[in-house]
């Protein structure tokens, strides 16, 4: 079954440069970011003032077009300066996560082999000893809006620059290598046309997702002069009092933030809230969330989809689907195929393919895994879906997380979405455990707000699921393991005892 939007065309397409040269001339005096926790703000012009000064210093060291620059920064402002900085020098930017460890920035710095590296004071002592030892060229820290620059004696020779690409974002595969995905000036930019269905300028953006994580957000803001505030908290009560006071219109939850803003109860809900909607995506969203955060907040909660690789694909329209990640956005063409990459018919599940002028221009010095990614052009997301009478895109769940027991195979999502809803119960994730007989059998995992024995939910499941479904182990944490990008840590859950 497939579902085609039309092509735009590729045509020629500005740079990241351009575009925010763009923006910062339409929107001078509007904010481009407010931290709330430091109290500050900042303007387009001063970003576009700070960024145009790093332009200068990077030229004056003789960097060329094409050049890979890597950078470590958090949810702050000198991430916005090196961004603008290294995008209208015509870098090619690879940010790097606060979390990432010592070990693992090794093995990215020799996988990319950058010649430059961009962080800030207060991360620098940590890491200085391993960025120096490999092919980065020159070092530039961040401190208060100036730039202190050394040399660095390479370890091995810096990749060669190269023109066509913008923006390096890492993934893992199956065995946790990781995976670098490289995308093109036009895959950053092309989201900004598909966004303003919703967005309005000057709207107030709360972003609660790692800025290196979510690239195309920032894009999304820019296009409409958007100010960004950002907060570095989970609590609930502090979440909406912050929407409250910084007048935010739009928020990006990853859906683990969702489901802690459920717990609230309505007398804790600002009456005054300018929120008009919430996007989500990144992971699967429970629909017992979804209907509990809309008739809690009385805003809806706009899902959408889309991997690395290929960035966002499909996302709900004004008329949004409860519990569908939506329709696929323009020039994105989809196939639900079998395991012998065969369409099935319409209404079955089955792989979701897609293919579009999103789509990544592959993995870095990996022809072999893009090979086993990219068929002729269609990216094979390994996510089982399924497509509704009217084109709403619903994922069913991971095809590596299918859980094969006795002959028969089952989604744990579809067990999770069950479970959430016995009270009291806040998360769950439902993993495979080795069995003599059945090969398989599911064992779920769950936060709660009180003790609650796996024999009551046992007997609640049985209302709702075929007996090969049921969880045959329970148990209860105080919580589940996450990524740094907010999602359930499926590989790690399974290890706590």
């Amino acid at each position: 079954m497939a579902f085609h939007t039309g092509s735009r065309g590729r045509g020629k397409v500005a740079t990241v440069g351009q575009f925010l040269n763009n923006v910062c001339e339409r929107f001078p005096e509007q904010n481009v970011l407010n931290d709330y926790d430091r109290k500050q703000k900042w303007t387009y012009r001063q970003w576009s003032l700070d960024s145009q000064q790093l332009v200068r210093e990077l030229s004056s060291m003789s960097l060329e077009a094409g050049d890979f620059v890597m950078t470590r920064f958090g949810n702050d402002y000198g991430y916005l300066v090196a961004y603008g900085g290294v995008a209208r020098a015509e870098g090619v930017i690879a940010p790097i996560g606060l979390r990432m460890t010592r070990k693992e920035l090794g093995r990215l710095l020799a996988l990319v082999k950058p010649k430059w590296f961009l962080t800030s004071a207060s991360e620098w002592e940590e890491i200085e000893e391993t960025v120096r030892q490999s092919s980065i060229v020159k070092i530039g820290i961040y401190t208060e809006g100036t730039w202190t620059w050394s040399d660095n004696t390479p370890f091995y020779p810096a990749r060669k620059p190269d023109h066509s690409l913008a923006h390096l974002r890492f993934t893992s595969g199956s065995q946790g290598e990781p995976k670098i995905v490289a995308l093109t000036h036009y895959n950053m930019i092309y989201r900004v046309g598909n966004f303003k269905h919703y967005a309005q300028e000057g709207d107030v953006f709360y972003l609660s997702i790692p800025f290196v994580f979510r690239p195309d957000r920032l894009i999304q803001a820019f296009s409409v002069g958007g100010e960004i505030v950002v907060a570095d908290t989970v609590y609930p009560e502090q979440l909406v009092r912050i929407w409250q006071e910084e007048k935010v219109t739009f928020a990006w939850l990853v859906p683990t933030i969702i489901g802690l803003l459920i717990q609230l109860t309505p007398e804790q809900i600002p009456e005054n809230l300018l929120l008009r909607g919430i996007n989500t995506g990144g992971a699967y969203l429970y629909r017992h969330w979804e209907e509990k955060f809309e008739q809690l907040f009385g805003v809806p909660v706009y899902q959408q989809y889309g991997l690395s690789e290929g960035c966002v694909a499909f996302e709900n329209p004004i008329e949004k689907r409860s519990g569908s990640v939506g329709k696929p956005t323009p020039s994105v063409q989809v196939r639900i195929c079998d395991p012998d990459g065969k369409e099935v018919p319409a209404g079955e599940i089955g792989e979701l393919w897609y293919q579009g002028d999103n789509i990544m221009q592959g993995y870095l010095d990996r022809p072999d895994l893009t090979a086993d990614t990219l068929k002729d052009g269609w990216l094979r997301t390994g996510d089982m879906a399924r497509f509704d009478k009217e084109g709403y895109l619903f994922i069913e769940g991971r095809l590596k997380d299918l859980i094969h027991s006795g002959g028969l195979k089952f989604s744990p999502r579809e067990v999770e979405e069950v479970i959430l809803i016995y009270p009291g119960v806040q998360e769950v994730s439902v993993v495979p455990v080795s069995h003599k007989t059945k090969g398989e059998i599911a064992k779920a995992y769950f936060v709660a707000d009180r003790l609650i024995r796996g024999s009551e939910l046992r007997a609640f499941c049985r209302k709702y699921l075929a007996d090969y479904k049921i969880p045959r182990q329970w148990k209860q944490v105080e919580t589940l393991p996450k990524l740094a990008s907010g999602k359930v840590a499926k590989r790690s859950v399974g290890q706590q005892n």
